[in-house]
């Protein structure tokens, strides 16, 4: 337990998340899911998922915190441009893990075959596209592929959200675009734990006295303390 402590104070000082970034009540398209301690399921121990599509239908998204050792070029061969470079493939999820999605940034909405996300941050399916994209010199800003995807059912991940099993985070792109992503989910837990510890001592965010909980923070902190 306390090496595991230790580890959250060095994430949180080689890499600090932003202002930005907020534990929130409600899901929505483009904020991000933290798993809890207590999510057991090891398809989603410690990760943060992006979402992609939210509504009444369902849910989905991408595992943002799970590089693995293949590298990104290996989907992109005949794309000059990135032969070079060593990033990661991703661990996107358990839904379909042989397919592939593209997290991409673009100043302006790709033509085709693009799902918004949030800003300027689109979902893409079709990777041949997307080279030829890169091979004309119209490639994304931000480029990560991931390997599957996560995917809920009507009403599923409410009651996931509802029992514990996740924290909902407003983040910014460089959260999504994270540097280190290995280390993402414990900065973010970190960050869970700090809202909790001030509403244990009864002040919300911006307050200098004391105030009781909200319903969902209250929630929160029981969860915490299993």
């Amino acid at each position: 337990m306390r090496r595991w402590g230790v580890c959250l104070v060095l994430a949180a000082l080689a890499f600090p998340l932003s202002a930005q970034v907020a534990l929130v009540r409600e899901p929505a398209k483009g904020r991000v899911l933290v798993a809890s301690k207590s999510l057991g399921d090891p398809n989603f121990l410690h990760t943060v998922v992006l979402l992609a599509h939210y509504d009444e239908k369902g849910a989905m998204g991408v595992i943002l915190n799970r590089p693995t050792d293949a590298p990104l070029r290996r989907m992109f061969p005949r794309a000059e441009p990135l032969k070079d470079r060593r990033d990661p493939l991703y661990e996107g999820g358990p839904v379909m893990p042989t397919g592939a999605l593209a997290l991409i940034r673009f100043d302006e909405k790709p033509e085709k075959g693009a799902k918004h996300v949030r800003d300027d941050v689109y979902l893409v399916g079709d990777l041949e596209l997307l080279e030829k994209a890169v091979n004309e010199g119209k490639g994304p800003l931000e480029l990560r592929v991931y390997l599957g995807y996560a995917g809920w059912g009507p009403g599923q991940l409410d009651r996931e959200i509802a029992v514990g099993a996740w924290y909902v985070f407003d983040v910014d792109l460089a959260t999504i675009f994270d540097p280190a992503p290995e280390t993402l989910w414990e900065r973010l837990i970190r960050k869970v734990y700090e809202r909790i510890a001030r509403v244990g001592s009864g002040l919300r965010d911006g307050d200098s006295k004391p105030g009781p909980p909200g319903p969902v923070l209250g929630a929160y902190s029981k969860i915490a303390a299993r």
